[in-house]
């Protein structure tokens, strides 16, 4: 069942114009939350324990500002430099180019 709503939130479930501006819009959403990942873990002592949210946790994570750029409101466990695994909340605010991406803003705390 999990299945197929995940294909659904990334598909988009109807076959109208809106649905179709819809799945793009959600796909493009889940793509800042990616970048939003990348940009948390250059910050972060040990970049390779972390762990972010389920994809479907992700897309309540996300909101869009508006001319390609969203700000992704969410959480990180990762080790810390004693090696104690913490979870931290970032903020990250991402805009999405046509062919590349920008963090212009991020902060954990």
């Amino acid at each position: 069942m999990s299945v197929l709503l995940l294909i659904q939130l990334i598909s988009g479930s109807g076959s109208n114009s809106s649905g179709s501006s819809k799945s793009k819009t959600t796909s493009e959403m889940l793509l800042a939350y990616n970048y939003s990942e990348d940009c948390v873990k250059k910050i972060l002592k040990a970049p390779g324990t972390a762990k972010f949210p389920g994809l479907l946790e992700k897309a309540d994570h996300i909101k869009d500002l508006g001319g390609g750029r969203y700000q992704i409101n969410s959480w990180v466990d990762s080790q810390n430099g004693f090696g104690a695994l913490l979870r931290s909340r970032f903020v990250c605010i991402v805009k999405i180019n046509p062919s590349s991406y920008q963090c212009e803003d991020v902060s954990i705390f």
